[in-house]
């Protein structure tokens, strides 16, 4: 039995992974999606199906990471594309949580919010995101403790919160496919270094 959720006056229901179709390019694939859901919004008045956190029905993947890196895939267009429009990912991150949390946020904010962020792993594209714009400072230190010390030497909020997230999700992140202890490049999991074979 589906379970409907509301944001205004739109009713919509979440849609357990798998999303992609077979032979589908995967980096492009939420471009699709993403537009399917929007147009639905628009001009239907029945509840319109949007992409679950593909993590949640893993059993149901073949292919998880490529779900996975999809899945993100879509956050990154739907931040920078004219949906949000943010020139800077992790500048749209923060804006879209401040906004909404403030109530001065608009209809696709409040749908990124509940597409992305459903279970709190939003957390896991905002340490990527910290990660890849601070990488001058990083010097490819990933312990947390370097990432730490990094973030106090330079007086970094974001690198400060980039440590205690490392320290509190090493053990979880290592078990499945997500956008920071995979390797450096969350849209390519599977064909980059990975912090968790270091360990």
């Amino acid at each position: 039995m589906k379970k409907y959720y509301q944001i205004r006056d739109h009713s919509f229901y979440f849609k357990s992974a798998p999303h992609l179709k077979s032979h589908t390019g995967w980096h492009n694939a939420y471009i699709d999606i993403i537009t399917r859901f929007l147009d639905d919004f628009k001009n239907s008045s029945q509840p319109v199906e949007i992409p679950a956190y593909p993590v949640l029905s893993s059993h149901k993947c073949d292919d998880l990471l490529f779900e996975t890196a999809s899945y993100w895939e879509g956050a990154l267009y739907f931040l920078g594309s004219e949906v949000i429009g943010s020139r800077n990912a992790l500048h749209g991150i923060g804006e879209t949580i401040t906004s909404v949390a403030e109530g001065w946020s608009n209809f696709e904010e409040e749908l990124f919010l509940k597409i992305w962020d459903s279970h709190g792993q939003l957390k896991w594209l905002r340490a990527h995101l910290i990660r890849e714009e601070n990488q001058k400072f990083l010097q490819n230190h990933e312990s947390s403790e370097g990432v730490r010390i990094a973030g106090e030497l330079h007086a970094n909020k974001d690198l400060i919160w980039l440590s205690s997230f490392i320290e509190q999700h090493i053990d979880e992140g290592c078990k499945y496919p997500n956008p920071y202890f995979g390797g450096y490049n969350p849209l390519h999991l599977h064909l980059h270094y990975s912090y968790c074979d270091s360990r």
